[in-house]
């Protein structure tokens, strides 16, 4: 663990606070999504339906949560990236 596995995780908290839904939803049980995420596989299937309209701005977070989600570790953005 360390700050980029901190940025992952913020990027799915960040989802489930604007879908009302955890990440890997469609995923009944841990193993299969313990399996998604070790493939690099997203945790929603599309773009998700938010908790508000779906303007420009959700899909401006949107973008980012899929940033935050790179698997490769030193393509996610850094917290400060994040906040600008």
């Amino acid at each position: 663990p360390d700050q980029k596995t901190d940025v992952w995780a913020f990027g799915m908290t960040l989802l489930e606070i604007l879908t009302l839904k955890v990440p890997y939803a469609h995923i009944i049980s841990d193993g299969p999504v313990s399996k998604a995420i070790l493939e690099g596989k997203p945790p929603v299937e599309s773009f998700p339906v938010f908790v508000g309209s779906g303007d420009e701005p959700e899909k401006k977070i949107w973008e980012l949560c899929k940033k935050c989600w790179s698997q490769e570790k030193k393509d996610r953005p850094s917290m400060d990236d994040v906040l600008r």
